[in-house]
């Protein structure tokens, strides 16, 4: 025979400022209606990227190639939250520092917008860093 207890559940309706206490009021978002964009589209950040990035001489000495992947956080105004800057998967410490280094050179981004507001926005980056035979 199975016995169970029996609780009697109250349901209490939530007000509206405890609602609106549950919500974010400033949320970030991973996938809005419009993305942020880097000054230029992606083209010219490439090129930013190719004219800044510099392969530390620690990695080259000892041959490590590989990619990076970096997230960043592009806040309303669409600058870049330096302190939000975190490295998704790592190559090497010289490599991931220098791809750090990077993306807090770059210029402000026009922002992401959901619903017509501008939001916080996380993007997520890689970071190649190949060396050539001759190199």
């Amino acid at each position: 025979m199975l016995n169970a207890q029996q609780e009697v559940l109250e349901i209490v309706p939530i007000k509206e400022a405890d609602r609106n206490a549950l919500i974010d009021p400033d949320p970030i978002y991973t996938i809005v209606q419009e993305a942020p964009q880097f000054p230029g589209g992606n083209e010219a950040m490439m090129e930013f990227v190719s004219e800044h990035l510099q392969y530390p001489k620690e990695a080259k000495d000892q041959n490590i190639q590989g990619t990076v992947y970096a997230q960043l956080l592009i806040n309303k105004e669409g600058c870049i939250d330096t302190s939000a800057i975190n490295i998704l998967r790592g190559v090497h410490p010289s490599l991931d520092k220098e791809s750090i280094r990077v993306i807090k050179a770059m210029p402000c981004w026009t922002p992401g917008y959901q619903r017509g507001n501008p939001v916080r926005v996380y993007v997520n980056l890689p970071f190649r860093f190949m060396l050539n035979d001759g190199e």
